[in-house]
């Protein structure tokens, strides 16, 4: 188990399969230390055991392991759902990756556990505190939540598929679209300023990126629709 949290420590894997009777750290003594550990407890855990009570299961499913297998097992029933829960990871970074600039609650939704669904919460609440500031880095994110900067891209990395710095630019160009949408009458160049910009043309630039025509043209689209 002290091995196992070492290496998970160094790896971060995709899944972690774990007896239960194990000497120095037992494998529910693992599961709660990974899912307790901010940098890892996104990872799932499966626990593989000769103990099959009921209170056994509660007493696994309680530390917030993912799956919990009794032996003897069917090993092709064991990787089918290994498998499962590592896709379900994978689908849920290609969902946030290509969600809406309207779509924000549901990037909470797909958030697996409590805590994803609390960091990304709080991430955002930071985001928009600080959207105006220019300054407004990843270094000062990281602080602001208290956590270092590697844990901060490993994190966004497991859970959405993005860099901070990526989701980031995509607040501040939903929060743009939403001001024009809101605001028409502002100046492209006033807009890029309450987001963030010190210039209007890497904000066009971005935001065509983003949205694939420029701010210009998209309020154009919007007042047509309006």
């Amino acid at each position: 188990g002290e091995e196992g949290l070492k290496m998970a420590l160094e790896q971060h894997p995709d899944i972690i399969l774990s007896d239960v009777m194990m000497p120095n750290m037992s494998g529910m003594e693992l599961c709660n230390h990974i899912k307790n550990n901010f940098a890892l407890y996104h990872i799932p855990v499966v626990l593989l055991t000769a103990l099959d009570s009921a209170q056994d299961r509660l007493d696994g499913l309680a530390l917030r392991a993912d799956d919990y297998i009794t032996k003897p097992f069917n090993s092709k029933q064991l990787i089918v759902r290994c498998n499962n829960l590592v896709n379900l990871s994978r689908s849920l970074r290609e969902k946030y990756a290509n969600q809406s600039d309207s779509d924000l609650e549901n990037i909470y939704v797909l958030a697996t556990t409590f805590q994803d669904r609390e960091f990304l919460r709080k991430i955002d609440e930071i985001i928009s505190e600080n959207l105006e500031k220019e300054d407004f880095n990843i270094t000062k994110m990281a602080q602001a939540i208290g956590v270092s900067r590697s844990s901060l891209y490993n994190k966004f990395n497991t859970l959405t598929g993005l860099s901070p710095n990526d989701y980031l630019m995509n607040a501040r160009l939903k929060k743009a679209a939403q001001i024009i949408k809101d605001k028409p009458s502002l100046q492209i160049g006033e807009i890029a300023y309450l987001v963030g910009f010190s210039s209007s043309r890497y904000f066009t630039r971005c935001f065509k990126a983003m949205y694939l025509v420029p701010p210009a043209e998209y309020k154009k689209q919007i007042g047509l629709a309006q």
